[in-house]
């Protein structure tokens, strides 16, 4: 009778402590959840570009630990606000993501399209390259700029440096100038100077 009735006991404790483990993971795993669930930032008050085309603008953003973790309208990234959230006001502004490039020439990268490539990585030997440089001064016709880039005798071993009066007879009817792979010498004809 005595172990009946521990059995009992035992076994009522057993669920009555089954039900408050129970609960505290339902009641207070919401707790823990909206923690880890808590922006440190929220952006809004601007135009958000999210280079997603589905979703292209938005009208907030939430981030946590630095990364995005919600994009979407004030009212759906508002469920990852708390009071230790930092709410920036764009005040209109554009918020886009970034990149980080720690070398560029961004004044090379904008003209690239308009360069004859004669880099030595295109290229096999001097006779390649000139042959690329007389086909683009051809290509851009009479009296414009010519520019070219990538000389690179350190790839090209054999690649000689044009005279002046190469340059001269290359484009006699345009201004020439060729940009070193290294962009710090070049070479210019006549009509450049």
């Amino acid at each position: 009778l005595k172990s009946r009735l521990i059995r009992k006991h035992f076994l009522a404790g057993r669920i009555v402590l089954s039900f408050f483990v129970s609960s505290l993971s339902i009641f207070g795993g919401k707790d823990i959840q909206a923690q880890q669930n808590q922006a440190d930032k929220i952006f809004l008050g601007g135009n958000i570009i999210t280079v997603d085309d589905k979703n292209p603008e938005a009208q907030a953003i939430a981030v946590h630990d630095g990364k995005i973790q919600a994009i979407g309208s004030e009212t759906e990234v508002s469920k990852f606000r708390s009071s230790k959230t930092e709410v920036i006001d764009l005040k209109g502004n554009t918020l886009m993501p970034g990149f980080i490039d720690i070398h560029t020439h961004p004044i090379l990268s904008a003209m690239m399209g308009e360069i004859i490539d004669i880099s030595g990585f295109n290229h096999k030997n001097q006779a390649e390259v000139m042959e690329s440089l007389k086909k683009g001064i051809e290509e851009k016709g009479r009296g414009k700029w010519v520019l070219a880039y990538g000389w690179d005798p350190a790839i090209l071993r054999n690649l000689e440096a044009p005279t002046l009066e190469d340059l001269d007879q290359m484009a006699p009817e345009n201004p020439l100038f060729i940009i070193a792979q290294t962009l710090h010498s070049g070479f210019a004809n006549s009509l450049a100077l």
